[in-house]
């Protein structure tokens, strides 16, 4: 399933750059994505895998953690949703 990182979690007087805020294109909300596997590619070649934390507010956002911080860079980048390998 295809993703966009769409920015930083954020709070009244702080933001939160552990936790990105994805929107999954082509999800229509009604299954349970928690778990799942995020990876994102920069223009160098940069890979950056996360998982998904759980929903955040109403539509189809998602609250992932990466590995790595994502740099500010990434904001707007596609990226690949898949389910979990264990």
């Amino acid at each position: 399933m295809k993703a966009v990182i769409i920015g930083y979690r954020r709070g009244p007087g702080k933001i939160y750059q552990g936790i990105s805020l994805v929107r999954a294109l082509g999800w229509d909300g009604s299954s349970d994505l928690t778990g799942w596997t995020v990876v994102a590619r920069d223009r160098h070649g940069n890979v950056y895998e996360g998982r998904v934390l759980g929903r955040y507010g109403r539509g189809n956002v998602l609250r992932v953690r990466f590995s790595r911080n994502i740099p500010g860079q990434m904001l707007g980048v596609p990226a690949d949703l898949s389910p979990a390998t264990s």
